[in-house]
């Protein structure tokens, strides 16, 4: 077995928390389906998502694990923010949205492509702004 960069290690670990939330939501998403509480259509919505989220998760790790751009520095506040996601993807059966959830994951997911794409400081940040964004989407459906 070859040695892996701790970068694709840590890129691995980040794409499992959003992995991680969007099983999670998919789920919700079955749960609220059989409980005709989710229209056939933001069904598909959601599960179209899902797939998007999957398939971007996959993606990142690829590119970081073949450009292994400099993205180490940068990683930190994008880990925190994707602990919070994972606490707060526990709560995800109480959540009664889940199409607007679906919406911040897919939107965090994306951030970081761009990021892993084009590795700036800047994009980093907006990865870890869209993931507690997506934190408080989850949150914000708790308290009501």
């Amino acid at each position: 077995m070859t040695a892996v960069s701790p970068i694709v290690d840590q890129t691995i670990d980040l794409t499992r928390s959003l992995r991680n939330a969007a099983n999670a939501m998919m789920d919700r998403a079955h749960e609220q389906r059989a409980a005709g509480k989710l229209s056939l259509n933001d069904y598909f919505a959601i599960a179209d998502r899902y797939q998007s989220i999957i398939n971007q998760a996959n993606m990142v790790v690829y590119e970081a694990a073949e450009k292994l751009p400099p993205i180490g520095p940068h990683l930190g506040p994008v880990e925190a923010a994707a602990k919070e996601l994972e606490q707060a993807a526990t709560s995800m059966a109480k959540v009664t949205d889940v199409l607007a959830v679906s919406a911040q994951l897919l939107q965090a997911l994306s951030s970081l492509v761009v990021a892993i794409l084009h590795p700036e400081p800047a994009a980093f940040a907006a990865v870890a702004a869209a993931i507690v964004s997506a934190v408080q989407g989850i949150r914000g459906q708790l308290s009501h």
